[in-house]
């Protein structure tokens, strides 16, 4: 019922829930969590306690795969929005050790910064050249960009075929099985 895991190791989850509906997990070597059963499968989480959300680093993918995947997985999924620089700092240091898709986005309107979440822009960590809308321009934000937090504007339509993890956030955690989101209790 517990999740070890280190920078580099990110553990397996069997898919066998116990008495109290957390998954069975191992590996790795440097922190132990414990993982709800509810959680989308597929995918190794990570609990963030400063907020109650979970974390999850995809396989390689295009922006707009991103986009989709996170879609796929429901309502209570969405591509990382990042409120803080001590989530950021925290993202940086436990789940990612590349650059990496964050939902934060100017699609819509070139210039206009927005998290696909529809939460607000509260806390921003661009490199200092960024965002540069390099070439024919670039819409979708990273993160790690020549170090570790540090964000980037890239992907389309520059480079539409762009493949790095994405990084993905539940944030529907139900700790007490009552049937209400944490955060809305």
């Amino acid at each position: 019922s517990i999740l070890s895991w280190g920078r580099d190791n990110f553990g397996q989850v069997s898919n066998t829930p116990t008495s109290n509906g957390f998954v069975h997990a191992s590996g790795g070597s440097r922190h132990s969590v414990a993982l709800k059963s509810d959680l989308p499968p597929g995918f190794n989480w990570f609990p963030n306690a400063a907020n109650g959300h979970y974390y999850a680093l995809t396989g390689p993918m295009t922006w707009d795969q991103a986009k989709a995947e996170a879609d796929a997985q429901g309502p209570s999924v969405e591509l990382v929005t990042i409120r803080s620089a001590s989530q950021n700092n925290w993202l940086a240091s436990t789940l990612i050790t590349t650059n990496a898709w964050i939902g934060f986005t100017d699609e819509a309107v070139e210039g206009t910064w927005v998290w696909r979440s529809g939460d607000p822009v509260t806390f921003t960590n661009w490199d200092p050249q960024e965002p540069n809308n390099y070439g024919v321009g670039e819409n979708a934000g990273l993160t790690n960009h020549n170090q570790a937090g540090v964000w980037n504007d890239g992907g389309p339509p520059e480079n539409p075929g762009l493949q790095v993890p994405a990084i993905i956030e539940y944030s529907k955690v139900d700790g007490d099985d009552d049937g209400l989101s944490d955060a809305d209790e």
